[in-house]
């Protein structure tokens, strides 16, 4: 029997990743019970979307979320009682193996407090986003803040890397993250392993590149500064006066952060400051001819990049800044679009698209994504999870 436990997300949060990591659980092990436990409307979501994928047999239980916005000294007892009753019910129920789909600071001291009076049971504890904080300073201590010290004891380096044991196990999303977070962090060899992020990837459909003479480069997810969306608008400032008769198109596919500051700008945006709907944001991707990243190497070395496998799913070639995380997918696919080293290239890149439009070489890139999304489906994320979980 496995216990997944999702402690932070609620509604649609989150929601296609933990249905996608549940089927591949499911996958994995088609005879094992399996018990999924989380917000009200999150289990809704999640349970949608395990029905729309032909994915039957999971359970569900509701569980009440410590509120949001607390720090983490506050939230902590609400964190401690979940942990709490969740290793009870798999002591209860005889399930080896508890899986936490996420974790704040809090949280993650709450579980390895609670595991330690649980030692018949297993954790595995899948990381997101957070583990970026670990390469950085402890934040600064105020003079006279109580509030300060009271959050020491949370600060995410020490919670991460105290009390780790052979029951205890971190999913990271990506080989290249684990490859950093060991180099990082030698003594986490064995203790960390990595699965592609989980993902329901969209049915192929057909698609004309280059549509009304046009070539359409898209930027996908939230824009911010970290993802070096201001490169993108910069870019597309700059290709659209002289782009001449070869026509080029720029698209903001998600909202714009506050903090990214930009003027006029030659990027349509659908929508500035909220969220699109899923149905907006796939009718926009499906649009598109290249995703492009601006991603900054050093922002995410253990950070996944959601945004790509969305590009993944629709099929469309990648036009990115040279990182491991990247490199990573292009060695495992092949041509699936264009690495390059800055932003000169990328821009040298878009210039020659917009002259060449390479059809025969889209179409094969397009292939490429299709056979290499194969390897990183639900089936073959259950494949690894096998050689790391044993329920």
């Amino acid at each position: 029997m496995i216990i997944v436990c999702e402690p932070q997300c609620a509604g649609i949060e989150h929601a296609e990743v933990n249905a996608a990591f549940l089927a591949a659980l499911r996958s994995a092990w088609p005879g094992h019970r399996i018990i999924f436990f989380a917000e009200k409307a999150h289990t809704g979501h999640v349970t949608a979307c395990l029905s729309r994928e032909h994915v039957s047999g999971i359970e569900h239980s509701e569980v009440c979320l410590p509120p949001r916005g607390l720090a983490n000294h506050r939230r902590f007892p609400a964190e401690r009682r979940l942990a709490r009753r969740i290793f009870e019910t798999a002591e209860r129920e005889n399930a080896t193996e508890v899986i936490f789909t996420s974790a704040t600071n809090a949280g993650l001291v709450s579980i390895k407090l609670i595991l330690r009076k649980f030692p018949a049971r297993r954790c595995a504890v899948m990381m997101h986003a957070t583990l970026e904080t670990l390469l950085k300073k402890r934040p600064p201590l105020k003079p006279l803040v109580l509030k300060s010290y009271l959050e020491l004891p949370f600060w995410f380096r020490p919670a991460f890397l105290w009390g780790n044991n052979s029951r205890l196990r971190y999913i990271v999303l990506g080989q290249s993250i684990l490859k950093n977070l060991c180099r990082a962090f030698p003594k986490l060899k064995g203790t960390a392993f990595a699965i592609d992020l989980p993902y329901f990837y969209r049915p192929p459909e057909d698609f004309t590149p280059f549509k009304h003479g046009a070539v359409r480069f898209g930027s996908l997810g939230v824009a911010s500064k970290g993802k070096g969306s201001d490169r993108f608008f910069e870019l597309a400032d700059e290709m659209c006066p002289t782009a001449g008769g070869h026509k080029a198109e720029f698209i903001q596919i998600g909202q714009v952060d506050r903090k990214l500051k930009y003027g006029r700008t030659a990027v349509e945006i659908p929508r500035k400051d909220s969220f699109l709907s899923r149905e907006e944001y796939d009718g926009h991707a499906r649009e598109i001819d290249y995703a492009v990243f601006f991603h900054k190497p050093s922002s995410y070395r253990l950070t996944a990049s959601g945004s790509l496998f969305d590009a993944f799913s629709h099929l469309k070639p990648v036009i990115a800044l040279r990182s491991p995380f990247f490199e990573y997918y292009f060695k495992l696919m092949g041509d699936i679009g264009y690495l390059c080293a800055d932003y000169k290239e990328i821009k040298e890149t878009v210039a020659r698209l917009l002259e060449e439009r390479p059809v025969k070489r889209y179409l094969a890139q397009r292939e490429n994504i299709l056979k290499g999304r194969e390897k990183i489906g639900v089936a073959g994320i259950g494949r690894e999870l096998k050689n790391f979980l044993r329920p």
